[in-house]
Formats: structure tokens, sequence, C-alpha cells
């Protein structure tokens, strides 16, 4: 069980999964994680929707390459910038791969539940 009780409808994934890009990581067979990122409806805006691995694969290098691949696919859709909203813990890997904290600590409500989180971006 993860940290949401959101249920979500095969129509919401459906429409997401035609526009935006998607990755899941499977590690003998169990999903591990995964990236969604895509444009935000002003088209001049990037964002990564959501990013999540499993500590069994944190460590080996995914991440950088989820990021890496994500930011390849938002960049060649020629938004301004690309944003984030980082957790307290992931803040420092984002600015590792180039982002900017651009916001005090906030809480957002996600799905119901509340994160202690950081915005972040990265101009192109």
């Amino acid at each position: 069980k993860g940290w949401s009780d959101v249920q979500y409808m095969a129509e919401h994934f459906g429409k997401a999964i035609t526009k935006d890009f998607y990755r899941i990581v499977r590690c003998e067979g169990t999903v591990e994680g995964y990236i969604h990122a895509g444009l935000q409806e002003d088209r001049k805006t990037g964002e990564i929707h959501g990013f999540y691995l499993t500590p069994k694969v944190i460590g080996q290098g995914i991440g950088r390459q989820l990021i890496s691949l994500s930011l390849e696919y938002l960049k060649s859709q020629n938004p301004e910038r690309i944003f984030i909203s980082a957790t307290v813990t992931a803040q420092k890997f984002y600015e590792h791969m180039g982002f900017k904290t651009v916001s005090d600590l906030k809480t957002h409500d996600v799905r119901g539940t509340p994160i202690e989180c950081y915005d972040m971006e990265m101009h192109l």
C-alpha cells in the first residue's frame, strides 16, 4: 500500500498515457518505480508530475536515467521552463540534476495527503 489511498480510473490513465511521457521501472517482474512528465496547459511549462522509486532500486543510477529521459522528452516540446515540486528528501537530487529551488518549504495537498515540498524549476 502506498502513501495515498486514491484509486485511479482507467480513463484517467488512458488520456494521460497518450499525451504525456511515462516510464515504469520493473525489477524481477515487480514495479519498483515510475516517472510521469508532460506539458502544463499553457504549453510553456514542462512538468515532472510524478516520480517515485522504491528503496530496492534507489542508488543504482535509475533516478538519474529517468530524469534525463524525461528532460529530453520535455525539451523536445520546447517549453520555456520545467517545473517540479520536490519533497524535502529529493531537493538535493534535483539540484544535482540542474533544477533551482524557487520557493520556501510549503505543504502541498497531493490527492488528500499533505506533503512538504519545494517548488523547483529549470529555465531553458
